[in-house]
């Protein structure tokens, strides 16, 4: 008896289990995404393709730099002789830049013309120089320019201006390129030396002590006019050297100013310039010609001062003129 009433009540959960399976089918379905293919149900993917895009944000190399050629009356490379006041210099080089772990492409700089290349022209003391350079396309790089990993590179080209009294001696080359969504990268491993350009000359040629005309009292006059001194190069001149003459008698040439009576500069300063020795070199005391720092050049004045004409004997009235022109000499040290 109690085994007819264990099979009825197991009937009865096997038929309760079967109902409750077939109301919760669709749900089953619906949760897990079973079901027939051609049926509409949620959760079924259709077909799609993964893509990944991977963007290199590191700084390119800037991997070679080459000698630079100047534009002036010589193009050594590396040697940049400039031209004198009236005309900049141009130098020109190029570099090349890679981007990527590899280098085996340009990477991000494969559109090159996104991209920006500068240079700056850098000397202790002086004003940089710099400029913007152009991509130009890709090249092959060779074992000597990419000698640690070869591949593709972006070439760019640069043009500096560089003026004529830039000073003399060695300037270094800072190359810098980025692509748009990258920082900068640069090399700052190449030099260049620009070469001494000695450019200077007097706007006067002649002395003047006629406006007024002195007497023999005069003492300490200095001339109507000075000898102006213009720098057009990159030199400065610390030291200048004068040989002078008598100043003879144009009616009466016996009479005469000896040179001595003359010196450059100042008159009595503190020290006072030496006195003028006749066809010596005679050094004038703090007088310099300095180099420009801008274009609109650097003018030096040097004046010329008699400090006495007395006891000459008797000097008539007439004019005085030196035997020969007088010789000015500038020196760079």
């Amino acid at each position: 008896m109690k085994s007819g009433k264990r099979v009825v009540c197991i009937l009865v959960v096997s038929l309760l289990l079967i109902i409750s399976i077939s109301f919760v089918s669709a749900a089953l379905k619906d949760w897990f995404g079973f079901g027939d293919k051609d049926e509409n149900l949620k959760g079924e993917l259709p077909n799609a393709a993964a893509r990944l895009k991977i963007s290199d944000m590191s700084p390119p190399d800037v991997i070679y730099v080459s000698n630079v050629t100047g534009s002036g009356p010589i193009s050594n490379p590396n040697f940049v002789k400039l031209i004198s006041k009236g005309t900049d210099t141009l130098v020109s080089f190029f570099f090349l830049a890679q981007q990527g772990g590899s280098h085996d492409q340009p990477g991000a700089l494969a559109n090159y013309a996104t991209t920006t290349g500068i240079v700056n022209l850098t000397r202790p003391g002086e004003i940089g120089r710099n400029a913007t350079c152009t991509a130009v396309g890709t090249i092959i790089c060779t074992s000597d320019m990419c000698p640690v990993i070869p591949g593709t590179a972006v070439n760019y080209s640069c043009v500096v201006p560089m003026k004529y009294y830039d000073e003399n001696g060695t300037w270094n080359i800072n190359a810098s390129v980025r692509a748009p969504d990258t920082p900068w990268g640069s090399n700052n491993t190449r030099n260049f030396t620009i070469l001494a350009t000695f450019a200077a000359y007097a706007h006067t040629t002649y002395l003047n002590w006629t406006n007024p005309p002195l007497t023999t009292a005069a003492v300490d006059a200095f001339s109507n006019n000075n000898i102006t001194v213009e720098n057009n190069g990159n030199v400065p001149y610390p030291n200048v050297l004068v040989n002078a003459t008598n100043l003879n008698g144009t009616t009466t040439p016996s009479e005469y100013i000896p040179s001595n009576r003359f010196v450059a500069n100042n008159c009595t300063g503190t020290p006072a310039s030496a006195p003028l020795t006749k066809d010596a070199d005679i050094p004038v005391n703090r007088f310099i010609a300095p180099r420009a720092r801008t274009d609109a050049g650097m003018n030096s004045s040097l004046p010329f001062c008699v400090t006495s004409l007395s006891g000459l004997g008797s000097l008539s009235n007439q004019e005085y003129i030196g035997s020969r022109q007088w010789i000015l000499t500038l020196l760079t040290t």
